[in-house]
């Protein structure tokens, strides 16, 4: 099998955000650089479901200037290129005069057909955990909530997309359908500990039976 979940997976466990390296600003303006490997990939940002807003291509620094409208809120970074399987990330609203950076792979899409619609599927997944993950920013539960069931529903044999939906459950401390998504999960990844302890956990509650 071709699709490589490892990354939804650790998604599941914090609803996973891009890794940023974190400077002190040395002035008001706030920017956020964004490299690739390979360079000269296309830079894209999205708020929620709205069509995605390409802004250049790597390196490019993203500044006050050129992208306040972006800088002021979460959204999605998405970065592509030919060839290569796009890779999509939230990134959180900066604080005034931070100063960061993102730093993203591209891995080669050259695979046999089979494996190519798998690659295809898990960008399609990327994309709406990302956008899932950007709803929960704002605390848009239920926006959050349609965007992953909808990823369940056509991607049911995905066991973290159950374990995500467990945890935005959880945390808005509907722990009986916590349960039950955790379970479904299980029935498809029994060897997973962590989706197991979390079962244990609300089965431990009155009335998670």
């Amino acid at each position: 099998m071709c699709l490589n979940l490892n990354w939804i997976r650790r998604a599941a466990g914090c609803f996973l955000l891009a890794i940023l390296s974190l400077g002190a600003g040395g002035c008001a303006s706030s920017s956020l650089s964004v490299r690739s490997e390979p360079s000269e990939s296309e830079v894209l940002v999205r708020k929620g479901s709205a069509a995605p807003v390409k802004l250049g291509a790597t390196p490019f620094v993203m500044t006050s200037d050129n992208s306040r409208e972006w800088l002021g809120d979460s959204f999605e970074l998405i970065v592509r290129k030919e060839g290569y399987a796009a890779q999509s990330v939230v990134v959180p609203k900066l604080a005034l005069g931070a100063s960061s950076q993102v730093d993203i792979v591209l891995k080669e899409a050259a695979l046999p057909q089979s494996c190519a619609q798998q690659d295809l599927s898990l960008n399609e997944i990327a994309s709406g955990v990302a956008q899932a993950q950007y709803f929960l920013s704002r605390r848009s539960y239920e926006e959050s909530r349609r965007k992953i069931q909808e990823l369940i529903n056509k991607f049911p044999g995905v066991a973290a997309l159950h374990t995500l939906l467990g945890n935005l459950f959880y945390i808005q401390k509907d722990f009986q359908s916590a349960l039950e998504a955790y379970r479904r999960s299980k029935r498809i990844q029994p060897e997973n500990a962590e989706t197991t302890r979390m079962i244990e956990k609300l089965s431990s509650f009155k009335g998670g039976q």
